[in-house]
């Protein structure tokens, strides 16, 4: 049965935010999920702390500038693992809080990020706690990236989250987080700028038992460009993409009904 939560979700702000376009990957899983919708940076906070005492941490977030205002989403999944929210400004000082926070015994589980103008950038990190070593790398293109995740996988370190963002000139920056695991816990990175490849892809490696864990979909010159990161699975998973917010809550209760839970939500 949905929670309160997930019902505030599906309900509110369908005027306000007409314009929005969601995607998100739905998964099938017995964990008890819970959503939060619209939430202001002053109660970010305080939604985490409830999720805490309430025995659930975040497990995703996503924001969007409306109206000049930026707004959150936070989807989370029942745990015993305590959990915490941080922000800081500049790169430099995501770096030094990342570093405290494995000090602290908490592993990141999401990154948020967007520019205040071009010099200055904001990002959000949630944190588990736990002691998977875990890597994160700020890259300027999906070459970049490529390189990268080759480079880590010789360390056996593996993507299992990718953050995009723009600046006001609409410079790309990418930020991908790494885990260290077994070669059974590998992970695969795909990125196209062609709708149809993309498709194709996703269609190709779901029949050959890969599950897509994370989606990013992102302008460049006024072209759509598409990140995945796809895992090895035997569960279901199903990605509905670009649809407006009244056409995405039917077809998200329609995956409820299914079984399959909203974990991954993407707005644009």
């Amino acid at each position: 049965m949905k929670s309160f939560v997930l019902a505030l979700f599906l309900g509110i702000g369908h005027i306000a935010m007409a314009q929005q376009i969601f995607s998100g990957v739905f998964q099938q899983t017995e964990a008890q999920m819970v959503y939060a919708d619209k939430l202001t940076a002053d109660a970010l906070e305080g939604k985490i702390k409830e999720w805490n005492a309430e025995g659930f941490r975040p497990t995703d977030i996503e924001s969007k500038l409306i109206d000049g205002e930026r707004y959150f989403w936070l989807i989370g999944t029942k745990s015993g693992l305590k959990s915490k929210l941080e922000q800081v400004t500049g790169w430099k000082e995501f770096v030094k809080l990342k570093r405290a926070m494995v000090k602290e015994g908490y592993v990141i589980t999401d990154v948020e990020a967007y520019a205040l103008n071009e010099i200055d950038h904001q990002y959000i990190g949630i944190w588990h706690q736990g002691d998977t070593k875990h890597k994160i790398w700020k890259l300027d293109s999906v070459e970049g990236i490529e390189m990268k995740t080759e480079e880590m996988g010789k360390e056996n370190y593996y993507p299992v989250n990718i953050e995009v963002f723009q600046t006001p000139a609409k410079t790309t920056i990418y930020l991908v987080s790494y885990y260290y695991g077994p070669v059974s816990s590998q992970t695969y990175i795909f990125a196209s700028n062609d709708p149809r490849e993309f498709s194709t892809d996703l269609l190709q490696r779901t029949k050959s038992g890969y599950r897509l864990i994370d989606y990013q979909s992102y302008p460049v010159n006024d072209q759509p460009n598409y990140l995945c990161i796809y895992r090895r699975g035997d569960y279901e998973t199903k990605l509905i993409r670009n649809l407006d917010r009244t056409e995405f809550d039917g077809l998200w209760e329609m995956q409820e009904k299914e079984g399959l839970h909203l974990v991954n939500v993407h707005v644009q």
